[in-house]
């Protein structure tokens, strides 16, 4: 994988390559005299320990196939699929599950969502064409090893998501979700109003158990009336466990998914770790000399067990030799 770093004009001279690039910059990129280039804009992008908002990641590779959506659904031949998605489409996560009931395991997933904080826009790109509300996948000769780790640690609360919809949770223990939410901060001594509500729920997520590993994270972007918006969907019934942010285990557990595959050739970092850690996010990003890669809303990663679409994690992979 051959990894560049460029400006926005550049990326028309590419061939057979993968563009990451920030949506600052997402108007100046030339793709009209690409060939067979394909990617995503992102909130920002990382190359070697760094992040970058005005310049554009390129992973140059000999050979690969990109399919959009249910293309993939014929592939036969790839041991990775480095996954994009729209990070602001439910249905492109509904996508991705039909995706993986259809190739299973046979197949490592690496990803995460594109998109911009500022609102929604046609985010993904194959050749010059940009759409929304689908998945790019990019069919890899190479099997990568795969980690994930988020770091947020449970606290003693827990809900019950008695109503959802989608990414919309409505009913938290049978009341109105904001206010459930709100009550629980209270308890703990943390306020939280309409007004607050990004600045303060970005340290206090919920967590979805899984049978093994850490939870799965859900990011309470916004509130609409009382429903609470997340960053992923939640189902009815589902017990989410109040987390609690702390930097030094965020940045420890973005070292420890490192070491995991002991050389990381691609990352992809929740852009709300990033606002989370602010000054400190520079700690986490210097683990990923070497590789390169996106600020993503949303990531995905499966090499075994089940596809999951994660909030304010951080996913890398190492091509295996």
């Amino acid at each position: 994988m051959d990894r560049k770093l460029l400006r926005a004009e550049d990326v028309q001279e590419l061939e057979n390559a993968i563009v990451f690039a920030p949506d600052a910059i997402a108007g100046k990129l030339c793709l009209s005299e690409a060939k067979n280039v394909a990617g995503a804009v992102f909130p920002g992008v990382i190359y070697d320990g760094k992040t970058y908002e005005d310049r554009v990641v390129a992973i140059e590779l000999d050979e690969f196939i990109v399919y959009r959506g249910k293309e993939v659904l014929k592939e036969k031949d790839a041991k990775t699929l480095l996954t994009i998605v729209d990070g602001w489409s439910e249905e492109a996560e509904k996508l991705l599950e039909e995706v993986y009931f259809k190739l299973g395991n046979r197949v490592v997933y690496l990803g995460g969502g594109a998109g911009s904080l500022k609102g929604r826009m046609d985010c993904l790109f194959i050749n010059g064409e940009f759409f929304r509300d689908d998945v790019v996948f990019v069919a890899l000769p190479e099997r990568f090893d795969v980690a994930v780790r988020h770091g947020w640690q449970p606290t003693e609360h827990a809900f019950v998501a008695t109503r959802t919809d989608g990414r919309r949770i409505i009913e938290l223990d049978w009341k109105p979700a904001f206010g459930a939410y709100s009550e629980v901060l209270h308890e703990i001594g943390v306020e939280i109003s309409r007004d607050n509500f990004f600045d303060v729920a970005k340290a206090y997520p919920f967590g979805m158990a899984k049978v093994k590993g850490e939870d799965v994270v859900r990011d309470p972007l916004m509130v609409e009336g009382n429903d609470i918006i997340c960053a992923g969907r939640v189902a009815n019934n589902a017990y989410l466990r109040l987390m609690r942010g702390d930097k030094r285990s965020l940045v420890e557990a973005a070292k420890e998914c490192v070491e995991a595959v002991g050389k990381t050739d691609v990352v992809f970092d929740c852009i709300s770790r990033v606002l989370y850690l602010e000054e400190d996010f520079a700690r986490e990003a210097a683990n990923f000399r070497g590789a390169c890669g996106a600020l993503t809303i949303g990531e995905v990663a499966c090499k075994r067990g089940f596809l999951d679409f994660y909030n304010k994690t951080v996913v890398v992979g190492y091509a295996e030799e």
